[in-house]
């Protein structure tokens, strides 16, 4: 399993409301898993297999996480709005670990983005710190290891309505 660092510190993420909340389901934000991601889950009985949805592929691919509703909107089934934390949180997917950055294709080209609702990002995308962790992930996103999960898995890069800003291209994804 992929384990990356962090860059928001933990606090500051359970004292928002975004993350983990979606407006529709299913939705172009929710989380992938990898194949990987979904077998070590489900082998080690964190999650059951029921809570992903395949779109009708095999269940040897990626799959998204089923949302449930919660008031007037969704949640992530790993979420627990009620403590506010993710019950599967040293376990999550690559997806939710970069967040609120985004692997996104944008103009036919494989690109890191951010999320422009995160209110940490708006107030930190040109710290140093910031700058230093996108050289990070794409230093990771770059190796030859991440490519060839990529290539096992296109979706991974998607398409997403907006509220997002481009900050790197990926050669070759």
């Amino acid at each position: 399993m992929i384990v990356l660092r962090q860059l928001i510190p933990s606090d500051v993420c359970l004292s928002c409301d975004g993350c983990c909340r979606f407006a529709e389901n299913p939705s172009a934000w929710s989380p992938l898993f990898l194949f990987e991601e979904i077998r070590e889950l489900t082998q080690k009985d964190i999650v059951p297999s029921c809570v992903f949805s395949h779109e009708g592929a095999s269940g040897h691919q990626a799959a998204r996480i089923d949302l449930v509703a919660d008031g007037d909107h969704f949640i992530c089934s790993c979420f627990d709005a009620s403590g506010r934390k993710c019950k599967i949180y040293p376990s999550r997917p690559l997806d939710c670990q970069i967040y609120p950055f985004l692997l996104a294709r944008h103009e036919g080209q494989a690109v890191l983005a951010v999320d422009t609702k995160c209110p940490y990002i708006r107030e930190h995308l040109e710290d140093a710190l910031t700058r230093e962790y996108i050289v990070y992930l794409k230093k990771f996103l770059l190796s030859q290891a991440f490519k060839d999960a990529a290539a096992r898995e296109p979706r991974l890069f998607q398409e997403y309505p907006s509220d997002y800003d481009v900050v790197a291209v990926l050669p070759g994804l």
